[in-house]
């Protein structure tokens, strides 16, 4: 036999073996999974992340609303002891 001849039957047999493998099948299922979201986000009928003057208000407003939602200092809280409660 040829060498070509032999390095192709190598690769298939290879390829077989591979396709058994249940870590490979999940490898392969995975990147079809990213390829078909990609196909679906980068497609020219979703919408553009950039909209023009829409979008930057909404992040403004957004930003100013989680820094306001975080407090500036945390309250002191003391922590409850049942050895210290009132009679």
């Amino acid at each position: 036999m040829h060498p070509i001849n032999e390095l192709k039957q190598l690769r298939e047999q290879m390829i077989e073996q591979l396709t058994q493998i249940p870590e490979y099948q999940a490898l392969k299922a995975m990147e079809r999974f990213i390829g078909e979201l990609s196909s679906i986000y980068e497609s020219p009928n979703a919408p553009a992340m950039n909209d023009g003057p829409l979008h930057k208000p909404t992040v403004a407003s957004l930003d100013s609303r989680h820094k306001n939602d975080m407090p500036s200092s945390s309250p002191r809280v003391t922590p409850y002891i049942p050895a210290h409660r009132v009679a």
